[in-house]
């Protein structure tokens, strides 16, 4: 081969190398997602006609519930359904449904079987956006693809995420990496087109992450401010609040009254969360202390052991280190300290809680309490902090020499570290093995008798009572089209409690409404009931 020859075929090898050191991280990153949705979830759960998963008394089957009673009731443009909670209805965001999903499947709501549900796809885009908007994140700051892979999957595969597989609507932890995303690009985070799309799309999951990346909002507004462009933090402001308030007037929650409920404080995130499970089979290598008032759930923070001595590296030797063309976000990070202050202590409340006991108690007036009692599930608001923590430490990290080695060293110990806690969410789901619809309510006669109801009603109206036995009724009656009386809200606006309230006192007069189906949850029978009492699959119900 002559010398030409040889150019030409180096130059071909080149560009072949480049090629392939372009794909394969990526093709890395998204063969890593499927399989930590697989290891986190059962794949049957992706069955759109598979539901009976759902219907197990946890918070995702209202989620399922919510967007099926929204479907089959025709609720298109309207982000409401009227099917649950009957007459009133109920917002979608209410339930736990993900508006989101409403908006985008409504219009094709009557080419859908009836029962569709979408929960497990919706786990699925969760995880696949986490890793893309993780790998977009830490792509620019990171040396070579190899890297880049092994920080990605540290930033996406989060603990806080995996275990919110209860709360479908609460694992849409991509929109504060896409928030994060925005905000580290100075040219892109002064774009108001992209604030508004994330605030828009996050108004339309959860009103919880709304407030989380409406803190990085803050951040760039607050950096603008103190720049001198007060003008354009004004109309910024002002066009990112019209949205959100159209936004929740189209969700059909405003200028409601929701009663409030005392507990603020009850679910917070505890001082040593980072390093704490706060689950006992959540973590090969740390102890945990006992799971105590939620914060195993809703105060959940932890990092991981790999995270955590990744961290000490990066905080010890990252911060001498000088930085790289990619990361200059970093020192922009600050402007978000007001911000995160406000989330922290929400977050930690008026109860201080290191392993499990309450180290600080702060007194607060109920009237805070009650004006609090929005964000009572506060441990939740710490989630952006962690992130943001995370993503620095790889950030310092990916800075260093030995970023590669540190960073392969950290991964396998944080998926080892993991390992448990996947074991032990992974069953959760396994339901979804069996196809079988109805596992309390499989006697025909409940097809029979809610064909014949005018409306499906619960007494007592309480969600503790047999929330199964009342997801797997109300699934029922939402196929059938029937009106129901209750179902599971986050908040329960005053007008549907009154309502309740009177059919609660009707009913201990031996009073229902005519035609009305009415299942006794707890099995519990009034004497002046006793007479009339059916029971099926043991279940006493009474037909009005």
């Amino acid at each position: 081969m002559d010398d030409s020859g040889a150019v030409v075929a180096r130059a071909h090898r080149m560009r072949h190398a480049a090629r392939m050191a372009w794909w394969l991280p990526r093709i890395g990153t998204l063969a890593s997602a499927l399989l930590l949705f697989a290891l986190w979830m059962h794949p049957a759960v992706l069955d759109p006609l598979n539901a009976g998963w759902l219907l197990t008394g946890s918070d995702r089957g209202q989620t399922a519930l919510g967007l099926a009673a929204y479907l089959r009731g025709g609720g298109w443009p309207g982000l409401s359904q009227q099917l649950l909670m009957a007459p009133e209805g109920t917002s979608l965001l209410l339930t736990d449904s993900i508006p989101l999903l409403g908006v985008l499947v409504g219009p094709f709501a009557r080419w859908l079987p009836p029962g569709v549900q979408l929960v497990g796809l919706w786990y699925l885009a969760c995880v696949l956006l986490q890793f893309g908007f993780a790998w977009a994140l830490i792509r620019p700051r990171a040396p070579d693809g190899l890297s880049a892979w092994a920080a990605s999957l540290l930033l996406a595969a989060a603990p806080v995420l995996l275990n919110r597989y209860i709360h479908p609507s609460l694992c849409a932890h991509w929109l504060l990496l896409w928030a994060l995303w925005i905000y580290v690009e100075p040219a892109r985070a002064g774009r108001i087109g992209w604030w508004l799309a994330v605030l828009g799309v996050t108004a339309l999951v959860h009103n919880y992450l709304l407030l989380m990346v409406a803190a990085i909002w803050a951040g760039h507004l607050l950096e603008r401010l103190a720049a001198g462009g007060w003008r354009r933090v004004l109309v910024e402001g002002a066009l990112g609040l019209a949205l959100v308030a159209a936004i929740i007037v189209w969700l059909g929650v405003a200028g409601l009254r929701y009663p409030p409920t005392g507990t603020y404080g009850a679910f917070p995130m505890a001082l040593d969360g980072w390093v704490n499970p706060a689950n006992p089979s959540y973590s090969v290598f740390l102890p945990s202390s006992p799971e105590d008032r939620g914060r195993g759930y809703e105060g959940f923070q932890y990092l991981g052991a790999g995270l955590i001595g990744l961290a000490v590296v990066a905080l010890i030797a990252g911060t001498a280190t000088a930085p790289t063309k990619g990361d200059t976000g970093l020192r922009r990070l600050g402007w978000l300290v007001p911000g995160f202050a406000v989330l922290a202590l929400l977050a930690f409340g008026h109860h201080w809680v290191i392993w499990g006991q309450t180290v600080v108690k702060w007194p607060l007036p109920p009237a805070i309490v009650d004006a609090l009692d929005p964000v009572r599930a506060s441990g939740r608001l710490f989630w952006p902090i962690t992130y943001c923590f995370v993503f620095m430490v790889l950030a310092l990290v990916l800075r260093m020499k030995a970023a590669r080695l540190l960073l392969a060293a950290a991964l396998a110990v944080q998926m080892l570290d993991l390992s448990a806690m996947l074991a032990a969410i992974r069953p959760t789901s396994a339901r979804a093995a069996d196809a079988t619809l109805y596992q309390r309510t499989r006697d025909p006669r409940w097809a029979q008798l809610i064909a014949g109801a005018r409306a499906v009603d619960f007494m007592p109206a309480s969600v503790t009572a047999d929330l199964q036995l009342m997801h797997e009724v109300s699934w029922r009656a939402v196929l059938a089209g029937k009106p129901v009386g209750f179902t599971y809200t986050a908040r329960l606006p005053g007008p549907s409690a009154a309502r309740l309230a009177r059919e609660a006192r009707a009913f201990a007069q031996g009073q229902v409404a005519p035609g009305h189906l009415v299942v006794l949850l707890g099995h519990r029978v009034p004497a002046i009931w006793r007479t009339r009492v059916q029971r099926i699959d043991g279940v006493p119900v009474i037909i009005g």
